[in-house]
């Protein structure tokens, strides 16, 4: 989706944008404006046609710039998303690291403590009983 809106702004221009919805507008309203008029009164009404027109020329002029705001901040927010996605998926490795780090310390203070107690020169038995304490 967000590529189908970045596309549709960056290969229209906006007067072209503007022109496609006010002519989309106009042939909607006056097709309306004809079929209900056919229906009520029998005949195509021209004050209401020119009416539907008016209507269909100013409606899109005024909701427009609404909605290409909307689009924008669309796109903005799904920029975002994708920032914060990626921040926290370097987090997530930072903490996975961070954790393998940790592990490895841990081993290593242990085989640290290990060596003194072998060096201290103390038998066995009370080696591994201070080792698994």
């Amino acid at each position: 989706m967000n590529q189908k809106i970045k596309s549709i702004f960056l290969s229209f221009h906006a007067w072209q944008i503007v022109l496609f919805s006010v002519i989309g507008a106009i042939l909607i309203t006056d097709l309306v404006t004809g079929l209900v008029s056919l229906w009520f009164w029998g005949a195509i009404q021209p004050g209401l046609m020119m009416l539907g027109t008016i209507n269909a020329v100013l409606v899109p002029l005024i909701i427009l710039p609404m909605v290409v705001r909307s689009l924008r901040r669309t796109v903005q927010l799904e920029e975002q998303n994708k920032a914060h996605i990626e921040t926290i998926s370097r987090l997530e490795t930072q903490g996975q690291m961070d954790e393998a780090t940790q592990r490895r310390a841990d081993e290593m203070a242990l085989l640290y403590q290990l060596g003194i107690l072998f060096a201290s020169g103390k038998n066995l038995y009370d080696t591994l009983l201070i080792l698994q304490a």
